[in-house]
């Protein structure tokens, strides 16, 4: 992976709601992005967890949408929902296959308040191989994402303030249950695990925690409401004999998604896993 994969295009809401608009002619979707910005939208898309597109000399020669974003597309066609952006922030995070700049970004720099100068100064430090030009890349295409409202400011990871950025822990508003589920999935689908050590999700990349600098008793009471509010029925959290163990159940993260959206639509949490479970969504 590279700092600079998307060289200094950063993931822009437009491209997505552009493309869930052309759904049925996602080709059209690309055409008023230049030859590099197609490049750094397809990397962009896959990371997301939003499927894949086979571009061949810069032109769009497959298409395969993932479940997930039709997801989206059904729920939240405008693209404005807090825990759509906060579950595409968690794709993006993957070690694997995700955006290294993000991923860096969301784990591992916590200053506030900060500036881009500040950005490129920390990742000289922790990516002191990279030559200055690819970590430059990096930031430039991390400051757009960072600037789309529902990531940076609603979910509290770059505030603006001036010429600067504030990055604050999220307390704005309850944290939506499904979203926390949601990671917790996708980190057992990532790594091929049914359960956690409580201190692996208290301290662990890609959870919430870290990823929005939740506090130690928030994210402890956050595991124990997903215990009880769905009947044990999405993740059982053990603490008997010093085992301190979150064992998660049969769903995936897009029905996690799903769940979220249903609730946000007003149905109270165990109906709508019960709907879910039904498929009626």
């Amino acid at each position: 992976m590279s700092l600079d994969q998307h060289k200094t295009f950063g993931l822009r809401k437009e491209w997505l709601l552009h493309l869930s608009l052309n759904l049925s002619d996602p080709g059209n979707a690309l055409q008023a992005l230049g030859t590099h910005q197609r490049a750094s939208f397809s990397r962009w898309f896959q990371q997301a967890g939003l499927g894949k597109m086979q571009l061949v000399k810069f032109e769009l020669d497959g298409f395969s949408p993932s479940g997930f974003f039709q997801t989206i597309c059904q729920f939240d066609p405008n693209w404005d929902k807090m825990g759509t952006w906060a579950t595409l922030l968690f794709n993006l995070c993957r070690k694997e296959e995700g955006a290294e700049n993000v991923s860096w970004f969301a784990n591992h720099f916590f200053s506030s308040p900060f500036s881009k100068r500040d950005l490129i100064q920390s990742a000289r430090s922790d990516f002191h191989s990279m030559s200055p030009r690819t970590i430059n890349n990096g930031i430039s295409a991390l400051i757009p994402f960072l600037n789309i409202p529902n990531v940076g400011k609603n979910l509290c990871l770059a505030i603006p303030e001036g010429d600067h950025f504030l990055r604050q822990p999220y307390t704005s508003t309850p944290f939506p249950l499904p979203v926390f589920a949601y990671a917790l999935f996708l980190q057992g689908q990532t790594y091929q695990r049914d359960s956690f050590s409580t201190m692996e999700v208290e301290e662990g990349e890609g959870f919430p925690r870290r990823i929005f600098g939740l506090g130690r008793r928030q994210n402890e009471e956050l595991l124990d409401a997903l215990h009880s509010t769905y009947n044990r029925k999405l993740i059982e959290v053990s603490r008997t004999g010093g085992l301190n163990v979150v064992y998660l159940k049969s769903f995936t993260p897009n029905q996690m998604a799903k769940l979220y959206y249903l609730e946000n639509k007003g149905i109270e949490p165990m109906q709508a896993l019960k709907q879910l479970e039904k498929g009626e969504e």
